[in-house]
């Protein structure tokens, strides 16, 4: 995450009170939307043993595009 730029507080910040959140069903995980910077957080996690485990973080300028393709493919559905 840090070599990214994105600190464990942004990212503990998004676990706990995202924007969006959403469910993939192509990978059986959780991901949750922040923002970082006026740019979209995205975090990709799993639940185990009813702990949140996180799998990737990213940020993007394009989070409502990426939104938007996941929905309308059926890929995503919105929690």
């Amino acid at each position: 995450m840090s070599q990214y730029g994105i600190s464990r507080e942004e990212v503990g910040d998004t676990l706990r009170s995202p924007l969006r959140l959403f469910f993939d069903f192509s990978s059986n995980r959780y991901v949750a939307i922040g923002t970082k910077n006026g740019h979209g957080l995205v975090v990709v996690y799993e639940v185990v043993h009813g702990e949140k485990i996180v799998v990737t973080t990213y940020h993007t300028s394009k989070v409502d595009k990426i939104i938007r393709t996941k929905l309308s493919s059926g890929r995503w559905i919105e929690l």
